[in-house]
């Protein structure tokens, strides 16, 4: 069998693949079939970025994060072992091993309005998208700074549900918490950010008088 066909033949399973389910997918990746796997890599991997980039405002640790995460996952199929919510267990993943990550790495974080511009508008799951008002907030720098004035906890939640769009149940999975955790630090955080960028808000405005 000649090499060109063998790449038409992978190129029409792989366009097969990404009609497929994700539960179907993880069925024929844990067979070893490394196409349904890089189906799973190409329609998870980019969120798994964005999410770490977010966090980080490191490109470079965000592709090293996302590049182990997804071999420790194929090594986990590979092993046998089940995975029952993929995206939740993509997160996971990525979460532990970038926490590990920044145990020895230091690292700055990227500004709020050059993240936002580099990403594609999405729309929002949420009346109450947090999110969504950033992205049309005029002070970006003042809004950044109240992101990270945020508790890490809270910090993760949030990006998790307003960027990540992350169901409570996905976070729960994600994250190890309990539900009715989660809702109490979406409450918390949600509250503090607001403070913060009122407390921003007024700062300026006070400067301006000056």
């Amino acid at each position: 069998m000649s090499c060109c066909t063998t790449n038409i033949q992978k190129n029409m399973e792989t366009e097969a693949f990404k009609l497929l389910s994700d539960k179907r997918l993880l069925e024929a990746a844990q067979k070893g079939n490394s196409l349904a796997f890089g189906v799973l890599y190409d329609r998870h991997a980019p969120a798994c970025y964005r999410h770490i980039l977010f966090r980080s405002g490191s490109h470079e640790l965000s592709e090293d994060v996302v590049g182990q995460t997804f071999l420790r996952i194929w090594d986990h199929l590979r092993a046998g072992k089940k995975i029952i919510f993929f995206r939740a267990f993509v997160f996971q993943s990525a979460r532990n091993i970038f926490i590990d990550e920044t145990r020895r790495r230091s690292f700055k974080n990227l500004s709020l309005e050059t993240l936002l511009d580099s990403q594609p508008t999405r729309e929002p799951r949420s009346d109450q998208n947090i999110f969504q008002e950033i992205k049309n907030a005029d002070d970006a720098a003042a809004l950044q700074k109240a992101l990270a004035s945020l508790p890490v906890e809270y910090n993760e939640i949030i990006t998790l549900r307003f960027l990540d769009e992350f169901s409570i149940k996905e976070i729960a999975e994600a994250t190890g918490k309990k539900s009715g955790a989660i809702y109490v630090s979406l409450h918390r955080g949600i509250r503090l950010l607001r403070q913060a960028l009122v407390e921003a808000e007024r700062s300026a405005s006070e400067k301006t008088k000056i």
